[in-house]
């Protein structure tokens, strides 16, 4: 299951600084999956505040999306549906 996270810009901007692939440290301290960009590539406009995480667990999900969509740097958190093909 994947969580998908959008960040503030502030902290979008230091989540992609070089060489920080987690935002350990800096932004989502406490966090202790690695966020990766959805869009890796910066293009100087909202599409590089959107960040996601795998989660192994999915009974872990509604934890953590609690305790991301109180942190002040997330706009918002979410899941998204694993992929699937489609059924006929």
């Amino acid at each position: 299951m994947r969580i998908v996270v959008r960040l503030t810009p502030d902290a979008a901007r230091q989540a992609r600084t070089p060489g920080i692939r987690s935002t350990r440290g800096t932004v989502l301290g406490w966090l202790e999956t690695p966020l990766t960009p959805v869009h890796p590539r910066p293009s100087g406009t909202e599409l590089d505040t959107f960040f996601e995480l795998n989660v192994e667990d999915p009974s872990d999900a509604p934890g953590l999306l609690g305790r991301l969509q109180e942190d002040p740097a997330v706009e918002a958190a979410y899941t998204k549906p694993d992929d699937e093909l489609p059924s006929m």
